[in-house]
C-alpha cells in the first residue's frame, strides 16, 4: 500500500511539474530579432516547369509580395534561382482602371 501512495504522488508531482513547463512555454514573451521575419511570412510550393527535367520550388514571401522560383539542379545538389516577380506589382497591372 506504501509503494502505491508513493507512486501516485510521484505522478501528481510529475503532472504539476509538467503543467508548470507548459505554462510557462505557452505564456512567455516571444523575442524577435529587429527585420526577422515570424512563422507563416513565406507559402512554399512544390510545381513543375515546362522543359525541365526537375521540378520547381515556388517561395512567396507574404510580406513584400515577391515570388521566387528555384529549379533543383541534380547534377550539382543544389537549387538554382529562375526568376522572381513582383506579385503586387502584377496584380495592379492585370487590374481593371476606374
Amino acid at each position: 500500500m506504501k509503494q502505491r501512495r508513493n507512486s501516485i504522488g510521484g505522478l501528481i508531482a510529475l503532472n504539476i511539474v509538467l503543467l508548470t513547463v507548459l505554462a510557462l512555454v505557452n505564456f512567455a514573451p516571444t523575442v524577435r530579432a529587429e527585420g526577422s521575419t515570424a512563422a507563416g511570412d513565406y507559402v512554399i510550393v512544390g510545381g513543375s516547369v515546362n522543359g525541365a527535367t526537375s521540378n520547381a520550388v515556388y517561395v512567396l514571401d507574404q510580406r513584400t509580395g515577391v515570388l521566387l522560383s528555384f529549379l533543383y539542379d541534380r547534377s550539382k545538389k543544389k537549387l538554382d534561382g529562375l526568376a522572381a516577380r513582383s506579385v503586387v506589382n502584377d496584380g495592379k497591372r492585370a487590374a481593371p482602371s476606374r
